[in-house]
């Protein structure tokens, strides 16, 4: 398992096959292929994911002024390319919705972290 952009010259140039997708539905950039869940892997989704963060006092007035400026810039149309280039999916929302996600997502995390009995060493 690898992240796009790392291999994307080796799967252009035919060196490597990419079976499938981790995400939970096909990647635009990628439609051809298959989600691992379609390729037979049930509940099967990992994707990698990027967010800004700051501080947990930062004042509300400050983080949407920050959201509303990462949010035009994921808009550019050549942020938005070169991103594409790279097998990237943009995605953006709210600062709720933002920090929704990250609870959603430690939970998840926290559960396989439990489960397969992982100590930090």
């Amino acid at each position: 398992f690898v992240s796009y952009p790392s291999i994307a010259a080796h799967a252009q140039s035919g060196r490597v096959r990419i079976i499938a997708v981790t995400s939970a539905a096909r990647s635009p950039s990628l439609p051809q292929l298959p989600t691992a869940i379609e390729a037979g892997l049930p509940g099967f989704v990992i994707e990698e994911w990027y967010g800004v963060v700051a501080p947990a006092k930062t004042d509300k007035v400050h983080i949407e002024r920050m959201n509303d400026e990462v949010r035009k810039a994921l808009a550019l149309p050549d942020t938005r390319d070169k991103l594409a280039a790279v097998g990237a999916d943009v995605a953006g929302g709210g600062s709720d919705e933002f920090g929704a996600f990250l609870r959603t997502e430690t939970a998840r995390w926290a559960k396989v972290v439990k489960v397969a009995g992982i100590k930090v060493e």
